[in-house]
Order: C-alpha cells, then structure tokens, then sequence
C-alpha cells in the first residue's frame, strides 16, 4: 500500500493484487495462517505471496 502511495505505483498494485489471489485461494489452496481459518505458518504465506509477484511481473519491482 505504502509503495502504490510513493513512487512505484504498479509495485504496489502487483503486491496488492498477489495478496488478493492469495487469499481468495483460500485454505484448500493456500497457505493461509490459522487467524484466516489455515493452518499455514506466516513464512509460508509470505512466500506464496512473494512468488505471486513474481509470476505477475512487475517491471518497477524489478527494477529496485
């Protein structure tokens, strides 16, 4: 959110967006943490969601 705000307005929207495909996956598809009804650990969704962004692309990130 704070990158959409800043400079690097298509890095924030990629990372929003990676969390919002994330998470609309839900438990059977993600490895959502215990407080969003999973059993994943916050590493695991961290990282799920990081390679979201990457499979997005997102030249401004990429860039930093």
């Amino acid at each position: 959110m704070m990158l959409g705000r800043l400079v690097h307005a298509d890095a924030g929207a990629a990372v929003v967006a990676a969390i919002e495909d994330v998470l609309a996956a839900g438990p059977d598809g993600a490895p959502l943490t215990p407080d969003l009804q999973g059993c994943g650990t916050t590493v695991e969704l961290g990282r799920t969601i990081a390679e979201r962004v990457g499979e997005r692309g997102c030249s401004t990130a990429a860039e930093s």
